[in-house]
């Protein structure tokens, strides 16, 4: 087996992908369609995936889901629009975390001497594998820790031509979505864990910070009381009492509105707190606030919620579609349901 290339054209939102496998196009079109071998080869390496549905037909959907070692997940979806074993297959591919850049992927299998060339296209709508944004001092942020594997044929960096630019350039690129996303790890830390300098610098870390981050016992005391006050968004029963809380948020905690590049090193992007050297807590707070903002505004939801799980409690990012979720992890929902069963199980003692 060859190693991958990638085709990315600047200006482009088409990804080309080929590879060549050691192996007959039927084995190899088996290998893909197969929903008791994709969860052995499909994803990055340090995560395991699940087949929740895997209908290979024309109209089929399909959904996988990644876990990590703690068992969030990352789950990816489409429909299937034409399959001609062991030929080719066409289908929309999504990843659930970003539902509006739904890519049409074509897999094609070419026999080349014994071997297999497998070509994967997937165009897209819209450029959506971002990076977070900046915190106090100007941080520069790092790659989203969120990479798929080349076997999946992921969804690419640069997909339109402004964003391009910007990875060319050497120039990061603001995301809302990944901003929540580490809102949330921070008030799991923050509030459902035993919280230190060190345990709240390794999410700002995860999440793309890097050098001095002057971290103080103060800032944490900061940082947790505005965990507590974003936790509350993300328990909101409806879309009305979050926004409620959200505008209280920002009135309190706001600042004018501001565009930054960092100095060059990010893309341009809002910030609602008092300067690029802002206080953590203050930061946190005001940049989460408006995060969360942006997303209730997009998707006309609370986006996110607060683990149903009586052991549990910790809050969670969603923005999928479909009925809300109750679970921040497999975990819980599992525990759950085995807990359940085993009540319903066990005998009822007379009284």
């Amino acid at each position: 087996m060859g190693d991958t290339e990638f085709v990315i054209e600047p200006g482009r939102q088409d990804v080309v992908m080929i590879r060549v496998f050691d192996a007959p196009p039927d084995v190899v079109f088996r290998a893909i369609t197969d929903p008791g071998l994709i969860p052995r080869w499909w994803g990055p390496r340090s995560l395991t995936t699940r087949v929740e549905l895997m209908e290979v037909r024309p109209g089929g959907r399909w959904r996988y889901v990644n876990i990590d070692e703690h068992g969030k997940e990352y789950a990816f979806c489409g429909v299937y629009h034409a399959v001609v074993a062991p030929e080719r297959y066409v289908r929309t591919w999504a990843f659930e975390g970003w539902p509006e850049d739904v890519a049409l992927e074509t897999v094609t299998l070419e026999a080349v001497d014994g071997r297999t060339r497998y070509v994967a296209k997937s165009v897209h709508q819209s450029g959506s594998r971002a990076t977070p944004s900046c915190g106090p001092t100007a941080r520069r942020a790092a790659e989203s820790p969120w990479t798929a594997s080349p076997s999946c044929s992921p969804a690419a960096d640069p997909a339109d031509s402004r964003t391009a630019r910007a990875y060319a350039a050497g120039v990061e690129v603001y995301s809302t979505k990944v901003m929540a996303a580490r809102a949330v790890d921070l008030c799991v830390v923050l509030l459902h864990e035993q919280p230190s300098i060190e345990s709240v610098a390794r999410v700002l870390r995860d999440h793309g910070e890097t050098g001095d981050l002057d971290l103080s016992a103060n800032d944490l005391t900061a940082m947790r009381e505005a965990a507590a006050r974003l936790r509350e968004v993300l328990g909101a029963q409806t879309a009305d009492e979050a926004a409620a809380l959200l505008n209280r948020l920002l009135a309190g905690g706001a600042q004018t509105p501001r565009l930054t590049s960092h100095g060059g090193s990010t893309t341009w992007h809002l910030h609602v707190d008092s300067g690029d050297d802002a206080p953590w807590g203050e930061w946190f707070l005001a940049s989460s606030a408006m995060a969360l903002a942006v997303l209730l505004a997009d998707h006309q939801r609370v986006p996110g919620g607060l683990c149903a799980a009586r052991s549990c409690g910790r809050p969670f990012l969603d923005l999928g579609g479909g009925s809300p979720r109750r679970y921040c992890s497999a975990r819980c929902a599992t525990r759950e349901r085995v807990a359940a069963h085993r009540s319903r199980s066990s005998p009822r003692v007379p009284t």
